[in-house]
Parts: structure tokens; C-alpha cells; sequence
């Protein structure tokens, strides 16, 4: 990250990262019960295998610079895009983020998910007002990807608000 470029003070938190190979990974352990229950014994351990950790970061969106043959982080975290000047805001339909966790950098490559929603997805609010509104289609920013050089890796986020 260039010296004058001052990133967003923006947290991440990973409750789950599911990375099969990391050399080293933060591993939290829970307590089992003393009762003797095999069964509870059993779906703690599955659970605490599940989960590899929790750490806070501060991510950065890796861009592509001109001559295509490297990145720079950008502190701008959104991945609205507009066309023209007329026309409203898309997401990208790729991005990468950089994020430090567990003693690691992680480069997120990721594309949106056009899978996810429904053509005929509809949101529907109760207003302040108390009135009903109805938006159809949603906001398209649900992304998956991997982790790269990271094989059978898979990640999956928003963007509707940034990364938070």
C-alpha cells in the first residue's frame, strides 16, 4: 500500500475460514461436559473442527494497475461501479481483497454470484411510516470465489456495504 494512501478503518471478522491447508491457524478449543454424554462429546468436536478461528483485519480491494502485470491495494472498499453518467451503479463482476489473518496475507479472488437470488427475487420492508415497500430484484452484491493459491478453498461475501 502506497505511504499516502490512509485505508478505512474497517473490521472484518472471520467466523469461519474454511482453509484446508494453513501451516498456522489460531485453533480454538471449547470445553466438553463432564456428564459422559457421547453423543455431546461427539458433535463438540465436530464443532470445534468446524471453526479454525476468529481474528479482526483491515482488508484492502486490490486493483489492477495499467499495465495489467500487478496490483495496488485501494483503501476504497466498495465494489459499486457506474458505466456512464446517466446510468445507475453495478457491482464489479470481479474483485480481490487483501486481508492479514492468523499470521498470513490472503488474497481474496472473487466474482459475484449470479446463482444466488432469483430473477424473481423480491424484498419486502415495513417503511418507519409503517407503509409496505416492495424492491424487486434486490442489490446484486453476493460474491464467492477462493483464497488464491490456496486449492479447494471457497469464500463467499457481500459487498452491499462495503466489507464490515
Amino acid at each position: 500500500m502506497d505511504a499516502g494512501m490512509m485505508p478505512h478503518r474497517v473490521g472484518i471478522s472471520f467466523l469461519c475460514l474454511f482453509v484446508a491447508v494453513m501451516s498456522s491457524v489460531v485453533h480454538t478449543s471449547i470445553s466438553l461436559p463432564h456428564d459422559g454424554d457421547a453423543l455431546v462429546k461427539t458433535r463438540a468436536r465436530r464443532d470445534d473442527a468446524r471453526f479454525l478461528g476468529r481474528e479482526n483485519t483491515v482488508p484492502v480491494r486490490l486493483a489492477y494497475r495499467m499495465d495489467g502485470d500487478s496490483q495496488a491495494a485501494y483503501d476504497v472498499l466498495n465494489t459499486r461501479v457506474r458505466m456512464s453518467s446517466d446510468s445507475k451503479q453495478n457491482h464489479m463482476a470481479q474483485a480481490s481483497f487483501q486481508v492479514q489473518a492468523f499470521g498470513q496475507t490472503f488474497i481474496l479472488d472473487v466474482e459475484l454470484n449470479h446463482d444466488l437470488l432469483s430473477s424473481n427475487y423480491i424484498e419486502r420492508h415495513i417503511s418507519e411510516e409503517g407503509k409496505s415497500v416492495v424492491n424487486k430484484g434486490g442489490e446484486h452484491c453476493y460474491y464467492h470465489g477462493k483464497v488464491r493459491d490456496i486449492p479447494k478453498s471457497y469464500v463467499a461475501l457481500s459487498t452491499c456495504h462495503g466489507l464490515q
